[in-house]
C-alpha cells in the first residue's frame, strides 16, 4: 500500500481528488479563499434571485396594465 502512494501524489489529477476527499489537508490559506469564494457565490445568487423577482413584478404590472387597457378598448368600440 506504502508503494501506491508516491505515484498517485506525484499525479496532478489524482492529487485533485485526493484534495476534495480530504479536504483537511488543504493549507489554512486555501480553505480560507475557498470559504470567500462559496460566501461570494452566495451573495451573487441572492442578489440574481432579487433581481429575477424585481423583472418578474415588473412584467405581471406590464401584462396586467396591457391586459386592462386591451379591455378598455374593447369596451369603447362596441359602445
Amino acid at each position: 500500500m506504502l508503494f501506491a502512494w508516491k505515484p498517485i501524489l506525484k499525479s496532478p489529477e489524482k492529487n485533485v481528488r485526493i484534495l476534495s476527499i480530504m479536504p483537511w489537508k488543504l493549507p489554512m490559506r486555501l480553505r480560507k479563499e475557498m470559504a470567500n469564494l462559496k460566501a461570494d457565490n452566495e451573495k451573487l445568487l441572492t442578489e440574481a434571485r432579487q433581481e429575477r423577482e424585481a423583472i418578474l413584478k415588473e412584467a405581471r404590472e406590464i401584462k396586467e396594465r396591457v391586459i386592462s387597457q386591451a379591455k378598455g378598448r374593447s369596451t369603447c368600440r362596441r359602445a
